[in-house]
């Protein structure tokens, strides 16, 4: 019987800096389109009238392996369809839309269809024997609209062997993994076994030695599409500045000389409360630990925050030692997930269950978490 984690931790890290005109630049980001390599077997999975990604492969629920196909489902009858743009037919909207506050994703051409199902499927590739990088990327785009509740944790197998447990807990959320695998002259099987449904948007299976030119012709503009604002939604956003909601901050507390050499302050607030870019930390925040509380198999969330002082931070890495228990026992890190929160001007504000949504609206606020 497989193993898993007692305890499994969504750690969301929130960067806020101080308002300043450098620091709103972080969410934009230049157009990174690699030097148009594409791999073979780059895959979009969707509907057949859904919309396909520059280098990629169509994969619809007719894709059947056979002697005459390189790819294809072992059996399509568990496969399901989705794609978020049914939901407005009949509408001309943008390919990189922002719906509102609380969906918080962008639509592009990978991450706007999905194949999905609530029973076990095997998707095929008949690559030739070697070494192969395998790329996964799956999640929904918006919360609500999906033809069920938007919660995936499934298995995934390479070639019958179980690689990792996908959870994702909610819409406006993406997942990807990377897997290294040797296949032999069998091709490759990727299992996917649902333990509530699994979801499948995107795969790219690259042979090792095409791991430079993947990471950055491919998988690196493809995240920044996914987890990044429009460049058309931060630039929007520059313009409203002022528009930030009146939090009543209240003068910075004392800090000491250590403090003000080191030019920023990190502190910790429970992650319920929204971080604008002007709050003011309260002074038990300032360098307090991260703590937190998850029974066995829950995702549990913990922010913190960092600002700075006189002038805008430089280059900054955060590293997670793995938390421990009480007992000693360390949650593993690839149970981790760290997240940014980003920015953006908010054309919307209303929502189902978003009550303060309407004050927020045409104001700067906290709109999506960055891988």
């Amino acid at each position: 019987m497989r193993s898993v984690p007692k305890s499994i931790l969504l750690l969301f890290g929130i960067a806020t800096l101080c308002l300043a005109e450098p620091y709103m630049k972080y969410p934009l980001r230049k157009a990174r389109r690699g030097t148009g390599f594409t791999t073979k077997y780059a895959f979009d999975f969707g509907k057949p009238n859904s919309t396909v990604r520059q280098g990629f492969k169509a994969v619809t629920v007719k894709d059947v392996v056979s002697d005459q196909s390189e790819y294809g489902w072992c059996d399509p009858k568990p496969v399901k369809e989705y794609y978020a743009r049914d939901n407005y037919k009949g509408k001309r909207f943008p390919v990189d839309i922002l719906y509102s506050p609380h969906q918080a994703l962008a639509l592009n051409h990978l991450n706007d269809d999905a194949l999905w199902g609530t029973e076990p499927a095997e998707f095929r590739i008949k690559v030739p024997a070697g070494k192969y990088n395998i790329y996964y990327i799956g999640g929904v785009p918006r919360q609500g609209g999906f033809p069920s509740y938007e919660y995936f944790k499934f298995d995934i197998a390479l070639n019958d062997k179980v690689k990792d447990t996908i959870c994702i807990p909610f819409g406006a959320m993406f997942e990807n993994r990377r897997y290294t695998i040797d296949v032999g002259n069998d091709g490759l099987t990727i299992r996917l076994t649902p333990l509530t449904k699994w979801i499948i948007c995107g795969l790219i299976v690259s042979p090792a030695s095409e791991e430079k030119d993947v990471e950055e012709c491919l998988i690196s503009p493809l995240e920044e599409d996914v987890y990044l604002l429009p460049s058309y939604s931060a630039e929007k956003g520059y313009r409203f500045l002022d528009k930030l909601p009146d939090e009543s901050p209240g003068p910075m507390p004392e800090l000491t000389d250590a403090q003000r050499k080191k030019g920023y302050l990190v502190f910790t607030r429970d992650w319920i409360e929204r971080i604008f870019p002007n709050t003011v930390p309260r002074k038990k925040e300032i360098d307090a630990p991260v703590t937190l509380f998850a029974t066995p198999g829950e995702w549990e969330p913990a922010c913190f925050t960092v600002r700075a002082l006189d002038k805008p931070c430089g280059r900054m890495d955060v590293r997670i030692d793995p938390p421990k228990s009480k007992d000693g026992k360390a949650i593993p890190a690839e149970s981790i997930r760290l997240y940014r929160l980003q920015y953006a001007w908010l054309a919307f504000g209303g929502g189902r269950g978003y009550s303060t949504g309407r004050k927020l609206k045409g104001k700067i606020a906290p709109y999506l978490m960055a891988k």
